[in-house]
């Protein structure tokens, strides 16, 4: 099921056979993961638990991981999807993306970040979603400014440092 759809992705619910995809191109990947996670890439196993626990297969629930597909290609870029902000002691949201390094710089990551907090806001009806990212990520904070998120007080998670707290508010 597509959740979200731009120019050129599509947020779709995640299919069993994106897992190896997810793995070879992100998971695995030191490089992408290195600001994700615990800061590291994930062994197989590790990358079966994460994926079976936090993407979404069924999609009639909006929240969870999600394939991010390229329209032309069909091929998998990465995933994003919003997931609950334990981690700020609210019952918020915040959205992610991780793409694979081969599709960094093709302007993928803002054009996901845009579709999601709209997504949320003006679909899902919620009052504000957050980002959270690692404070050596700069790309990533490039994105969330561009979008003109706030800035609240940033966050230690636990095995994972600190992250910076970006928010999105209806308006």
């Amino acid at each position: 099921m597509i959740q979200v759809e731009t120019d050129r992705l599509i947020l779709r619910s995640a299919r069993p056979s994106d897992l190896k995809l997810l793995y070879d191109r992100v998971f695995s990947d030191k490089d992408v993961s290195r600001y994700v996670f615990s800061g590291g890439a994930f062994t197989e196993s590790q990358g079966l638990e994460f994926f079976e626990s936090k993407f979404n297969f069924g999609g009639s629930d909006p929240y969870g991981f999600c394939a991010i597909e390229e329209k032309q290609s069909e091929d998998v870029v990465g995933f994003a999807g919003l997931i609950p902000a334990r981690h700020l002691k609210t019952k918020d949201y915040e959205f992610g993306y991780v793409l694979a390094q081969r599709f960094w710089g093709k302007g993928y990551a803002t054009e996901i970040a845009v579709a999601q907090v709209n997504w949320a806001l003006n679909v899902l009806g919620l009052n504000r979603v957050f980002a959270l990212v690692h404070k050596e990520n700069s790309a990533s904070i490039r994105v969330l400014e561009k979008l003109k998120l706030s800035q609240d007080p940033a966050v230690a998670l636990e095995n994972q440092g600190e992250r910076l707290v970006f928010r999105a508010n209806k308006t």
